[in-house]
């Protein structure tokens, strides 16, 4: 299990007990387990940020990440996923566009390099967005709640206010992309296959609040 630590796991004790991640800051070899991290599998290269430690050029963070995006192991990968906890945007709560820091130093990297899918949390919702080659996903709903609708970007074309889980399948240069809600029925689909160019399908349609539902098609 690969865990993206967010703001309610912060630097908690119980992280390093029960998810001992390899070292990956110097200093404290006990506080800095797991922080951020890669893994592979099969033709699949994914990268694991901290969003609770600074993100912001000269970072220990960001001067990783570069690292990373410059290695064999990450440009000779089909597919390069991202997870993090914070979304660069976000349409599902007032108040809340997303983080900054994630726009203005992650968002032109991941562009840059070639990041495929971009894997996030806090808000609680479901939202899903293409934009310049990178698939934004904000899979939150596992607290799904009663939020307020905050915005639109117009490029996140799903959103909802659900209890969902996602499954992401893999074979070759495909990749399959499936959302399910708690009952366990289909909420959400999309393939993306290398060499094909990914668009999406009409224009977005604006989702007023408080009623939930998906922003376009």
């Amino acid at each position: 299990m690969y865990v993206s630590f967010g703001n309610h796991e912060s630097n908690s004790p119980n992280i390093r007990k029960y998810l001992p991640y390899p070292e990956t800051m110097t200093g404290n070899p006990v506080d800095s387990r797991g922080h951020w991290y890669t893994a592979s599998r099969g033709n699949a290269f994914f990268i694991f940020l901290d969003s609770q430690y600074a993100f912001t050029p000269g970072s220990p963070q960001y001067i990783w990440f570069n690292g990373v995006l410059a290695s064999s192991a990450f440009r000779n990968s089909t597919w390069r996923i991202l997870c993090c906890h914070y979304p660069a945007y976000s349409v599902g709560w007032e108040g809340y566009d997303g983080d900054a820091n994630m726009r203005s130093y992650l968002v032109p990297l991941m562009e840059q390099h070639g990041i495929d899918l971009y894997m996030k949390g806090h808000t609680h919702s479901y939202e899903r967005g293409y934009l310049n080659g990178v698939t934004h996903i904000i899979n939150g709903g596992g607290a799904a709640g009663n939020e307020t609708w905050g915005r639109n970007w117009p490029f996140i074309v799903r959103y909802d206010l659900i209890l969902q889980y996602s499954v992401i399948k893999i074979n070759g240069d495909k990749l399959e992309f499936r959302c399910y809600d708690f009952g366990n029925k289909l909420y959400d689909k999309f393939t993306l296959q290398k060499g094909v160019p990914f668009t999406l399908p009409g224009t977005p349609v604006i989702v007023r609040g408080p009623k939930s539902g998906p922003v376009g098609k």
